[in-house]
């Protein structure tokens, strides 16, 4: 059962109501992906999702509720998705694994740009939720894994490090859901963050050997 269910007025224990929300939350997904906070109503939650209105309320008070659940939801699929590159990550080089950090990150943000921009402005930033607590807790260990494996200097507590590295990613992919200044792209944020990061590495050989130049 997915954690964001948590958040539903009524937790589903018969495998049909729970298809029921799972179908909600996509539909909703769905609805913020395509228009935004403004386009999210119970009504064009309940038609994409092909169930009546009373089924939205039976599970949800209000579209915020459904707005929460959704947040939850994709938090842990991004986790999901990195844990699972971590033994990989790990195994490479500096470069590769940050490079693939942060283009997952930003190639992420871009596709649900809606959505995150939904999560910062309406629920007041992802400290405020639990899940958010837990993702974020999550990347930092990511983070101090990968600082411990390839820093400068092996077996310094790196803490602070993988914070700092951590809530600077995700502001950046705040902002880049709002859009990039005009010429700029998102090879340029990804360069720019391995640059961050290799200043973090303490100029460890081969962190951004192959960044594009500029």
């Amino acid at each position: 059962m997915i954690e964001s269910l948590k958040m539903a007025k009524r937790i589903p224990k018969q495998l049909r109501s729970k298809e029921t929300v799972e179908r909600i939350i996509r539909a909703a997904t769905l609805v913020i992906d395509e228009g935004g906070y403004r386009a999210l109503t119970t009504n064009a939650v309940a038609a994409r999702a092909a169930v009546g209105i009373a089924s939205v309320y039976e599970y949800f008070t209000d579209k915020d509720e459904i707005l929460l659940a959704v947040v939850e939801r994709e938090m842990s699929e991004l986790w999901l998705h990195l844990e699972g590159r971590i033994p990989r990550l790990l195994a490479g080089d500096a470069d590769t694994a940050l490079r693939e950090v942060f283009s997952y990150a930003v190639r992420e943000v871009t596709r649900r740009s809606n959505i995150v921009r939904v999560a910062a402005s309406y629920v007041h930033g992802a400290t405020d939720l639990p899940s958010g607590v837990r993702f974020l807790g999550q990347v930092e260990m990511l983070f101090r894994l990968l600082l411990g494996r390839f820093g400068a200097r092996p077996g310094t507590d790196t803490t602070l490090e993988a914070y700092l590295v951590t809530h600077a990613l995700v502001g950046i992919c705040t902002g880049l859901a709002n859009g990039l200044p005009p010429g700029k792209t998102a090879d340029d944020v990804i360069d720019w963050l391995l640059r961050v990061a290799k200043g973090v590495l303490g100029g460890a050989n081969g962190v951004v050997s192959s960044a594009r130049a500029g």
